[in-house]
């Protein structure tokens, strides 16, 4: 069945207690089930639970490439998606099977992942990202493409996937020139949302692990460090605001950082006592603080940036695209947020009083008014955090003005 001359499976899934393979290089189209209940047999019979072997055929020869199972076990090839089931009589069986044709638009190596009662997989090209669900009003399953409006976002293609469930709903995938690409997905709440994430080096992997409090990424990034080319496995923390960081603390204290060879030569960001102390550079595995610190952070810069592009009115002399334009009045509603610039504009968070100095900055929860903007062709707002800083943008209200004539 399998062997060196006629290859071995390259996808396999459990479904309805028994194991799949398929996808051999002798026979690209073939599926193998085991006997219900006993994984390693393949022997094939006509007996409901015996074994049995089935070609997945259409007019074309596509190698299938995964397996998926949920209600139905889903067949991704290189051309076509199709589905097995039992049909309306219940179990598959070697003498009841239902093998049905669902779209005509191939799949690319990454193994798809299942986000609720969806699949999703990079097309063949690994450019395109579809969602397979169930249509009540075609009575099959569609392919919907996801990144029909941000096709430049998987711009090399998609080499690796990842599902987060917990705590937000994120689709993390890798592209093949080591860009993080994020993918907020809740099809409940209509949210389909993407993000670049880059980084000093190249993102190779990524996995989802469930921890105590949500699953946690972890991804094998690629660095040159004093020279040499490493591979780390790191980790994703939300309350860490540098990459490839190390945290360290004391009791007594001290201005002298050391065991920080992991970034030797690298020219890092550091925060001693949650302040930013500005960047220095990792010299003999260690960095030299001008002031005394009990807790430090240091790791890799980065910029989060939000771009709001031009809003797109319509009206009775037409659209507002193109047309000079104004935002008179910016509102961002933020959370829990330690410094922002908007369009270049640092926005001050900071206020007079006592006892404000020698002291870490406090985080700000609510509303800012900006009104410094001018005429332009366009309107895009771009809002950036430049500090190990952080922030949260609740929402962005504009008023916006329209010279038509």
């Amino acid at each position: 069945m399998w062997n060196p001359t006629d290859g071995y499976p390259c996808a396999v899934s459990l479904y309805q207690q028994r194991l799949y393979a398929a996808g051999s290089s002798g026979y690209p189209e073939r599926v193998w089930a085991s006997a219900t209940g006993l994984y390693y047999d393949f022997t094939p019979g006509t007996d409901d639970g015996d074994g049995f072997s089935y070609d997945v055929a259409s007019d074309q020869v596509n190698q299938i490439m995964h397996l998926a199972s949920s209600r139905i076990l889903t067949v991704l090839t290189q051309g076509e998606e199709f589905t097995i089931d039992g049909g309306s009589v219940g179990s598959i069986t070697p003498t009841n099977i239902n093998v049905r044709s669902q779209s005509i638009y191939g799949t690319a190596r990454p193994r798809p992942v299942r986000v609720g009662n969806e699949l999703i997989f990079p097309q063949r090209a690994a450019k395109k990202i579809r969602s397979m669900a169930y249509d009540f009003n075609t009575d099959s399953f569609r392919s919907q493409n996801l990144t029909r409006l941000a096709a430049h976002i998987t711009e090399s293609g998609v080499v690796d996937i990842a599902f987060q469930a917990e705590p937000t709903p994120v689709v993390w995938m890798v592209r093949a020139d080591g860009v993080l690409i994020s993918m907020t997905y809740d099809r409940d709440e209509n949210v389909c949302g993407f993000a670049r994430h880059t980084t000093d080096g190249a993102f190779k992997s990524v996995c989802c692990i469930p921890g105590a409090d949500g699953d946690v990424l972890f991804a094998v990034v690629q660095r040159t460090i004093n020279g040499n080319v490493v591979q780390n496995v790191e980790r994703l923390d939300a309350g860490v605001q540098t990459d490839a960081a190390i945290i360290g603390s004391s009791d007594t204290g001290g201005n002298v950082w050391t065991n920080l060879g992991t970034l030797e030569g690298k020219t890092c960001d550091v925060k001693a006592d949650g302040v930013f102390m500005g960047q220095f550079t990792v010299i003999d595995g260690q960095v030299t603080l001008p002031r005394q610190a009990k807790t430090f952070e240091i790791g890799l810069h980065y910029d989060s940036t939000i771009v709001a592009l031009t809003p797109n009115l319509s009206g009775g002399l037409g659209t507002s695209q193109g047309n000079q334009q104004r935002t008179g009045r910016v509102i961002l509603r933020f959370l829990n947020t330690i410094r922002c610039l908007v369009n270049g504009q640092i926005i001050p968070f900071r206020g007079f009083g006592e006892n404000v100095l020698n002291k870490p900055p406090e985080p700000f929860t609510g509303d800012k008014d900006i009104t410094e903007f001018g005429w332009d062709s366009s309107s895009e707002i771009t809002i950036t955090q430049d500090q190990p800083y952080d922030w949260y943008v609740l929402a962005l209200l504009r008023q916006f003005t329209v010279n038509t004539g």
